[in-house]
């Protein structure tokens, strides 16, 4: 058995062998966890948590469930370098340049091929979006996804 000062939050500051009036016990397992990890872990409910786990641990229900919206939420925009990153790894890049390229001649293409070419920002609610994807049979959930992915990406 091993013993641990926290604060007030539960953040592992110390371990100690020996118990003081201001530790709580923990296991030896876990004391190793605490000394082996480079990030702060916390004690909440007895079990080693991290910086996360530890402050989703304290939401109420309402909390989690925005914090999930939030994490699953559409990204607005992407530039068009992440677009065409994405898309290169997930191997559609070469359908939507295929797509552009057999757009009718006219303003459409000229805009759509100027802002592909010029790292402009793609708007997730945009016409030309979702007429490119559905002309490479992509669903709505899927140009969601690569949103996602594509908007996180960063150099």
């Amino acid at each position: 058995m091993k013993y641990a000062i926290t604060g007030p939050r539960g953040r592992i500051l110390k371990v100690l062998d020996a118990p003081t009036d201001d530790t709580v016990e923990i296991t030896d397992e876990q004391a190793v966890a605490v000394s082996s990890s480079e990030k702060s872990l916390f004690l909440i409910g007895g079990e080693l948590k991290s910086d996360r786990e530890a402050f989703e641990s304290r939401l109420s229900p309402e909390q989690r469930a925005a914090l999930e919206a939030a994490k699953n939420a559409v990204p607005k925009s992407m530039t068009a370098w992440q677009a065409r990153a994405i898309l290169e790894m997930e191997g559609l890049l070469t359908q939507v340049e295929s797509a552009i390229a057999e757009l009718d001649e006219g303003p459409v293409k000229i805009i759509i091929k100027s802002a592909w070419e010029n790292n402009a920002e793609f708007k997730r609610d945009s016409l030309a979006i979702g007429g490119i994807s559905k002309s490479i049979g992509l669903t709505s959930e899927q140009v969601d996804e690569l949103f996602r992915k594509g908007a996180s990406l960063t150099v």
